[in-house]
């Protein structure tokens, strides 16, 4: 393909400088580096549009433009998916493709919107939000314009949304189970109570971040710490937290005697859980037959004073 070797230069280039970055110019390059994925993820998905509409997936014999990326590439099925989408929503959002082509616009970011061309309700109002999505897009990060999706979703189909919400709501779920030496476990629910649990774990791990990093300052000093020298992993404490609220709120559970509002309406009151107390078994038998399995067992005919005896 014509550039490729300027283009394999260019990375090589780039990867033989690593080392001698300092500063900014580290940002610098991670910023350059990731413009370049984006472009190439533009390319990517224009090959793919144009592979679809000359029909070229079935000159090797595939059915779908999905079987024939799969099969060229070795991606995943889901990532094949999705770029598939993502190339026919892009015949309808010009400015949108020209800033994802341009490396404006994150990966992340597009998806967000070509998403949304599998909702039969939602896709025919797209394109007239096509300049929208290309400036805020570029703009803001991935995760804000995700929410800004989800939002345009809610309101492009109020009564799909509506829908979608309460499905999720009522089908919430929790799974665990053992694998090998490892739990696992998964659990999914609707958006409000999603959004609930999000902002509630992430101040627990605040607390468990804080804590890692007065760790860290009193191992190495103040000024020599930073998140690659701390203890655990994100992921570790955010694990951490949710164990240790759960741990709490048991031992709260078990000393609570008073009714607690109820943490949903906050109205009406649940009855704590108390913990069942201690089984007290008393054996009770005669001294006759006491005597008789006692001999029996030492293989002894002691004859034992019965005032004698603690029992």
């Amino acid at each position: 393909m014509v550039g490729e070797r300027d283009l394999d230069g260019l990375l090589d280039d780039r990867f033989s400088e690593i080392e001698s970055l300092e500063g900014r110019a580290i940002d610098e390059a991670l910023a350059e580096a990731d413009r370049l994925a984006r472009r190439a993820a533009a390319l990517r998905t224009a090959i793919v549009e144009r592979a679809e509409r000359t029909q070229r997936f079935r000159d090797d014999g595939h059915r779908s433009p999905r079987a024939w990326m799969v099969a060229v590439t070795h991606t995943t099925n889901a990532d094949a998916v999705a770029t598939v989408r993502a190339a026919r929503a892009l015949r309808h959002l010009p400015a949108l493709g020209s800033a994802f082509a341009a490396g404006d616009v994150p990966v992340g970011s597009l998806l967000c919107v070509t998403r949304r061309s599998g909702n039969p309700r939602a896709v025919d109002q797209l394109p007239a939000f096509d300049a929208v999505f290309a400036h805020w897009a570029a703009l803001m990060p991935a995760e804000d314009f995700a929410r800004l999706m989800v939002e345009w979703e809610r309101r492009a189909d109020p009564d799909g949304a509506h829908k979608e919400h309460q499905d999720a709501t009522e089908h919430t779920n929790m799974s665990t189970s053992w694998v090998g030496a490892e739990f696992h476990g998964q659990f999914w629910c609707g958006a409000l109570q999603g959004a609930e649990f999000e902002a509630l774990l992430e101040r627990l791990t605040r607390i468990e971040f804080e804590t890692d990093w007065a760790e860290a300052v009193e191992r190495l000093g103040d000024g020599n710490v930073n998140v690659a020298v701390l203890a655990r992993t994100p992921g570790r404490r955010a694990f951490d937290a949710l164990l240790k609220a759960m741990r709490v709120a048991e031992e709260q559970t078990r000393t609570t005697t008073e009714p607690v509002p109820c943490p949903s309406c906050g109205d009406s009151v649940l009855t704590p859980f108390t913990a069942p107390a201690e089984p007290l078994v008393n054996i009770v038998i005669d001294w006759d037959s006491f005597h008789d399995e006692l001999t029996r067992h030492t293989g002894t005919g002691t004859v034992l004073d019965p005032d004698r005896v603690r029992h």
